[in-house]
């Protein structure tokens, strides 16, 4: 996942001066999340509950006070501000940037100012939203501009939470949709409904399901699974996969909902891949090849298991690779993984899906032999003439492929998988 520094860049700021963070309440400031925030003009607050008992709504007027909703629900997380100016249904306030963004579209509340802190560093004010009263739909250097009496569309998102089959809880959010944002603000939800509802202290395996909707375009399958107290490693790893998919520079795709569940065990749910072997280092074409994998848990427990691999006769006689390993370690290891071109969201969405995960553990028999990644898949056993002729944008290496998947199998478990073993084998 990609900070958001790296994304916007440093803001313009006056010599000598510097940009004050604006507060948001609902938001942790939990140290452990604090790398979700990396680079956001945001100071977390702490959460508060909204819209309940903390007094009547400053005026919507020069002066008063207006909260702007990043996410709302189960979860509320609001900046508030002055009103500057107001005519018929036109709001504007701050008197400086939010994101400085541009167009954006998020609800935009009554507040209800509790307290103020002074400070000539950066003074602020305890504040609540209240109630809805219109969407922000500007968001510029000087300031916010919105509409009185409008909506903002958002971007739903439901998390289930599975405290080891004792309970479950569901929540129901909705957040701002945008495409820089919206990523980080899925990961930041999520790791705080992790952190607040599960231990932060001993052994824990955290997995994750679900799915993220988009029109017109299959669904996301997400999975992946993590066995430590580490609730950031499931966040970035949705915010990663939002990432990809809202800044691509093909369409901005419409995100109709995210749906996740996680389940959160006791236990540490860790498989290490710690032996591969095969009965004989030959092995015929039209075969089957059984590959014995060891595999042993936290507690050091060994068992061993059979992956069969089918040699299909096509296969060319000579030199091969057996590899078995997880799916994180595959990909780290795949020296074609950046040769598959991607020409369009579709590309990018059958990509994501066909994705190695890190709870599988893989074996795949591989050759030399070139081939083209081409719409967000492989195309394997070609002529060299005819993988040539398929470069993108005219660049015939682009995306060549060194080498040959010729067989594979997937062998799925219910704990993260680490290793990678390689092994040398002849194909007759």
């Amino acid at each position: 996942m990609i900070p958001f520094s790296q994304i916007m860049g440093t803001p313009d700021v006056p010599e000598g001066g510097h940009l004050l963070p604006i507060p948001v309440f609902g938001a942790s400031n939990d140290p452990e999340l604090q790398s979700l925030w990396q680079g956001m003009p945001l100071r977390p607050m702490g959460a508060m509950a909204a819209g309940t008992g903390m007094g009547e709504p400053s005026p919507i007027e020069p002066g008063g006070m207006v909260a702007v909703n990043l996410v709302q629900g189960d979860l509320d997380m609001s900046a508030s501000g002055t009103i500057t100016y107001v005519a018929g249904k036109k709001i504007l306030c701050f008197g400086h940037q939010f994101f400085n963004l541009g167009a954006v579209d998020l609800p935009m509340w009554s507040a209800s100012v509790a307290v103020c802190f002074p400070d000539y560093q950066n003074s602020f004010k305890l504040s609540q939203a209240v109630a809805p009263i219109g969407a922000l739909r500007l968001d510029r250097n000087m300031g916010i501009g919105g509409l009185l009496g409008a909506e903002a569309h958002m971007v739903p998102m439901r998390v289930g939470l599975n405290l080891g089959g004792k309970r479950t809880l569901n929540f129901k959010f909705e957040l701002m949709d945008h495409p820089v944002i919206t990523p980080n603000l899925a990961a930041m939800v999520l790791a705080q409904t992790i952190t607040t509802y599960v231990r932060g202290v001993g052994f824990q395996s955290l997995s994750l399901q679900g799915n993220i909707k988009l029109a017109g375009h299959p669904a996301i399958e997400i999975e992946n699974m993590v066995a430590d107290l580490n609730a950031n490693r499931l966040a970035t790893y949705l915010g990663g996969i939002l990432q990809v998919l809202t800044m691509n520079p093909w369409e901005r795709p419409v995100v109709e909902g995210i749906s996740l569940t996680v389940k959160a065990e006791e236990r540490l749910d860790l498989t290490a891949i710690t032996g591969v072997r095969t009965l004989k280092a030959r092995v015929k074409r039209g075969q089957t090849l059984p590959v014995l994998v060891v595999l042993q848990n936290i507690q050091g427990v060994k068992e061993t298991t059979t992956m069969n691999l089918y040699v299909p006769p096509s296969a060319r006689p000579g030199k091969a690779t057996l590899m078995v390993g997880d799916g994180f370690s595959l990909i780290n290891a795949d020296p074609d993984e950046r040769a598959v071109d991607v020409a369009g969201l579709a590309d990018l969405v059958r990509m994501l899906n066909g994705g190695l995960k890190n709870n599988h553990a893989y074996a795949i028999l591989v050759q030399a032999q070139p081939g083209a990644g081409l719409r967000g898949a492989r195309i394997e056993g070609i002529p060299p003439t005819i993988s040539s002729m398929l470069g993108a944008d005219g660049d015939f290496n682009a995306n060549r492929l060194q080498r040959q998947i010729i067989s594979r199998s997937v062998l799925p478990l219910e704990s993260e998988v680490r290793g990678l073993i390689s092994i040398e084998l002849e194909v007759e």
